[in-house]
């Protein structure tokens, strides 16, 4: 639940469970790879208080997973998130994202990963209908917030702002609190015609 919550303190509690995990087994890839994505959501949501640090180790750990991982369709996802968050290439997220969909198929968190990785390769068609593999195959997951927030992107990207609106309002309402989400609303609204949503957006943040 603390890996799962995208939350400050929680963070901070699956970190701390993943260092006693690699204090009595250094090479657990598992733990190398969820803690190098703890990291890197310290560093891309500036909750780090050493953002150049923290971001070293991100990629030191992803590395050193990526060195040792077999066939885990879990490693390879949170291996390529933490790259594709942390880099402006994602060529390397995405050959890791994709190694993960080879073996797993039908893992929504890998399709979400795909998204965003797609849409900051310049690719928002092809996000979206990644996005949109995630919400199919897993209505109820934990971070569904955020393949929503991640589809908003695409449409955002491909002009479409009302799909943008909608999909930023279901991650919204699916985790509230979370700053991207009234971020693509705030600049989503605005084209449409409507002047009060972005104040009131920006401030919820």
């Amino acid at each position: 639940p603390s890996f799962w919550a995208h939350r400050r303190d929680d963070n901070l509690v699956a970190m701390a469970t993943l260092e006693q995990a690699l204090a009595l087994e250094p090479t657990n890839t598992l733990a190398l790879a969820l803690l190098g994505w703890c990291l890197g959501q310290q560093v891309t949501y500036l909750w780090s208080n050493d953002i150049v640090r923290d971001k070293a180790r991100a990629l030191a750990l992803a590395d050193e997973a990526a060195r040792l991982a077999t066939n885990d369709a879990v490693v390879f996802t949170a291996i390529g998130a933490t790259l594709s968050i942390l880099s402006v290439d994602q060529t390397r997220a995405l050959a890791f994202i994709d190694r993960a969909l080879m073996l797993d198929p039908n893992f929504a968190w890998a399709w979400t990963r795909a998204g965003y990785a797609q849409a900051y390769s310049g690719r928002p068609a092809e996000g979206a209908r990644s996005f949109q593999r995630a919400i199919e195959l897993s209505p109820e997951d934990p971070i569904h917030f955020n393949a929503h927030a991640g589809l908003g992107i695409c449409r955002f990207l491909l002009g479409d702002y009302r799909g943008a609106v909608e999909a930023a309002r279901r991650a919204i309402n699916g985790r509230p609190g979370k700053i991207w989400a009234d971020r693509l609303l705030a600049t989503s609204a605005p084209p449409l015609g409507d002047r009060a949503t972005a104040p009131a957006a920006l401030a919820a943040q």
